[in-house]
């Protein structure tokens, strides 16, 4: 199901930082998420979620902004991006991806 959503073919290795890059913009600061999203995948949505303890329960996708920026023929580029708010010692995020 993540191949599918982020476009990638099993037969074909793929290194996951090359779907999913995160990065900390000192200028925030905030904490991004650079990942590839399957344009025919439209039976899939990706949400990006956020945690500061990893716990299953402790995911959430509040404060989040998620924009395009690139899109190609076959699949769109997004940041989805989260304040890192004074106190918070760490901050962890990921796209979750569920059939609808």
């Amino acid at each position: 199901m993540e191949e599918y959503f982020f476009g990638v073919t099993p037969a074909t290795p793929v290194s996951g930082s090359a779907l999913v890059q995160s990065e900390v913009e000192p200028a925030g600061p905030t904490l991004s998420v650079l990942y590839r999203r399957n344009k025919t995948a439209t039976d899939l949505t990706g949400t990006a979620v956020w945690s500061a303890t990893l716990e299953s329960a402790s995911w959430s996708s509040s404060g989040i902004t998620d924009i395009q920026v690139q899109n190609s023929l076959d699949y769109e580029t997004r940041r989805a991006s989260v304040p890192i708010l004074p106190g918070e010692s760490r901050k962890f995020m990921k796209i979750k991806i569920e059939k609808p």
